[in-house]
């Protein structure tokens, strides 16, 4: 068990990740705030906009736990909330729209094959 030092509250170690003083919680909260200047409510207003649900596959989320703020790279601008996959998947493709389409052409080449 350890006491975060955000919320006060004593939590099992599980709760936190390594090394850190604050529980995911927390964390995640921070990170809205100083990454993104969102508040949790202004995170739980997009969420609801979004029925609880990925913006890309529609993949069911919990609101604080794996539903990512996706944002313009170079803007910053919130664009929603994407499940873990989506979220990783558009990030490693070069967050652009060119990388998006060269997969979308590689697949459907393969796709006409069959």
């Amino acid at each position: 068990m350890k006491r975060c030092s955000g919320c006060k509250r004593i939590l099992p170690k599980s709760r936190f990740s390594k090394n850190q003083a604050y529980c995911v919680d927390c964390a995640r909260e921070y990170q809205w705030r100083i990454k993104f200047g969102l508040t949790p409510e202004d995170v739980y207003k997009i969420y609801l906009q979004q029925n609880g649900k990925c913006a890309i596959c529609g993949k069911e989320g919990k609101q604080n736990q794996n539903l990512a703020i996706d944002h313009d790279k170079k803007t910053g601008s919130i664009r929603g909330l994407l499940c873990s996959k989506c979220n990783t998947g558009i990030g490693l493709l070069g967050d652009n729209l060119e990388g998006l389409m060269e997969a979308v052409r590689y697949l459907r080449k393969f796709e006409e094959e069959i």
